[in-house]
Formats: C-alpha cells, structure tokens, sequence
C-alpha cells in the first residue's frame, strides 16, 4: 500500500518507479526491477537510461492499448516491445491519457557528472519529468 489521497493511490516500486491508480487506471513511471504487477493503462518514461526505460519490465506490464509516453531517446526501445501506443513528448508539452493530465517538464543534471564536464543527463537530451493531474489532485 501506497500514499492515498481521495480516489489517487501512489505506490512507491522502489528506485525511480512509481503506480498511481486512479478509478481503475493503472499509471506507472519509470518501472524497474519490479514483481508482476497490474497491466498499465500508460506507462511514463523520463528518459532511455535502462534503470528508468526497462523492456523487461514493461513487458510486464504493458497490454496492446497501453499509453507508452516517453521523451523522443526512447524511441527505437519502445519499438522493441512491439506492443503499446508510443506517444512521444518534449519538455513543456501537455497531453491527456485516460483520466489524467499530463505537463512534462525538463529534468537534466547540472552537477552529476559522469566524466570531468560531462552529466549524466545534459538538458540536450530533453529528457522529462512528469507533472500528473487526476480530478484535481
């Protein structure tokens, strides 16, 4: 059991991943090393990194109607799982999927370097975070 707010339930999956429920929506961002859980109704992508966009996992997860909703670096990955509806996204974009309202913001690192004047995340990349609205909440 998670964080429940009104009709909104979010479950913590461990490293960067998260569910949200919702009416019967199942959301989950950034699944990784997860047990068989529920089938997504849309899964949330931050970016192509493999501990954040794993094809494992959403193999788990994902149904042939599921929203697969990621920046454009993850493209060619998500293609693999042959399964899903690609919608993908830029910083500052505003989408609606199922039930929810989605704005996506930049997320890049400034100070976590991978090698001396490179980050692990650079702004270039247009990776994102996710802003989610269900009923207000």
């Amino acid at each position: 059991m998670g964080f429940k707010y009104d009709e909104v339930e979010i479950t913590w999956l461990g490293h960067a991943g998260f569910m949200i429920s919702h009416r019967g929506n199942i959301y989950y961002i950034d699944p990784f090393k997860i047990k068989p859980k529920e089938k997504a109704d849309a899964v949330l992508v931050t970016h192509e990194h493999f501990d954040h966009l794993s094809l494992e996992d959403l193999r788990k997860i994902v149904k042939p109607e599921t929203y697969l909703v990621a920046p454009e670096n993850c493209r060619d990955k998500l293609k693999l799982l042959g399964s899903g509806i690609i919608k993908l996204v830029k910083p500052g974009d505003r989408l609606e999927v199922k039930e929810a309202k989605i704005e996506t913001i930049p997320a890049y690192n400034v100070n976590k370097f991978r090698a001396p004047g490179v980050v692990y995340h650079p702004k270039e990349e247009e990776s994102v975070g996710y802003v989610i609205e269900l009923d207000g909440v």
